[in-house]
């Protein structure tokens, strides 16, 4: 776009030493946002810096490298016996990948199940370890409950383990 010196129907205005050609739109009333030259190029640079973040950050996106894989866990669903009043056993948060994962939260969705995490640290070589604890007797036949596993890579949307009370079904003898 080339700049216009004072030209009224446009609404534009031609700010600043000569040799430094601003180009600056008025807005409605003729008055400009900017009070000279200086915080045009106060502003050009800050565009400046915007676009080349944005630029690099897309470069990165589409350079191919792959996301590390969310972390997992060992089971996701467990069943207890019909016959015992307590059981506890270990919940492991595998890691797959060379970065470090953290267990930030446990939720157990009743107060029939304990899960306190033992190790909060999950490395390739070493998963994260949760003690769960459940009071079988207090669970409920009909629905399972859930423990949900926050970790600093999936801190909105949970790993989950069901457990259930009862007589776990043959998946053999199951039709699809």
């Amino acid at each position: 776009m080339v700049p216009q010196e004072n030209s009224e129907e446009n609404g534009s205005t031609l700010h600043g030493d000569p040799r430094h050609q601003f180009y600056v739109s008025s807005f409605g009333d003729g008055h400009s946002d900017h009070t000279g030259p200086i915080s045009i190029i106060s502003d050009a640079m800050t565009m400046t810096f915007i676009l080349r973040l944005a630029a690099a950050m897309l470069s990165m996106m589409l350079a191919g490298e792959p996301a590390p894989p969310i972390p997992r866990l060992n089971i996701t669903v467990y069943w207890v016996s019909d016959t015992t009043t307590y059981e506890s056993f270990r919940l492991k948060v595998l890691n797959d990948s060379d970065s470090l994962v953290v267990i930030e939260s446990v939720h157990p969705s009743c107060g029939c199940v304990l899960a306190t995490v033992q190790r909060n640290l999950a490395t390739k070589d070493n998963p994260g370890d949760i003690y769960v604890a459940v009071m079988t007797d207090r669970l409920s036949p009909e629905q399972p409950t859930a423990i949900d596993v926050f970790t600093n890579r999936n801190r909105t949307t949970p790993m989950r383990l069901n457990i259930y009370r009862g007589t776990k079904p043959d998946t053999t003898t199951m039709r699809r």
